[in-house]
């Protein structure tokens, strides 16, 4: 549904000094530096692992060396994910929006 003047009442009321809009502070990415970042035009992406080889134990003198052997560890695909919204406006309401409400949707909708 479209965003229609009669859902809009005060953003085009000249009785409202002011409309106070969503604000987020934003901070600055911590993400990569916990993660990797890699872009993908897969569908997804699949990820193994191998264990390393333990400590290596003392030999004495004449005894047969010891031996380790990796092992194969985990298994994990990442199924990539698309998110996607809309606003729909009718001109009408936007050209009487007032307060300029309206023309910040596109950053709300960024931030969110």
């Amino acid at each position: 549904m479209a965003v229609l003047r009669a859902n809009i009442a005060d953003l085009i009321s000249k009785e409202f000094t002011k409309i106070f809009l969503p604000a987020f502070t934003k901070e600055p990415p911590i993400y990569n530096q916990i993660y990797r970042e890699m872009n993908s035009n897969a569908k997804y992406e699949k990820f193994s692992g191998i264990s390393g080889v333990g400590l290596i134990p003392e030999k004495t003198e004449g005894a047969p060396m010891a031996s380790d052997e990796p092992i194969q560890l985990y298994d994990k695909t990442f199924t990539h994910k698309t998110y996607a919204m809309e606003v729909r406006i009718t001109r009408e309401a936007y050209e009487d929006d007032l307060s300029g409400a309206l023309k910040q949707i596109p950053k709300m909708m960024g931030d969110a």
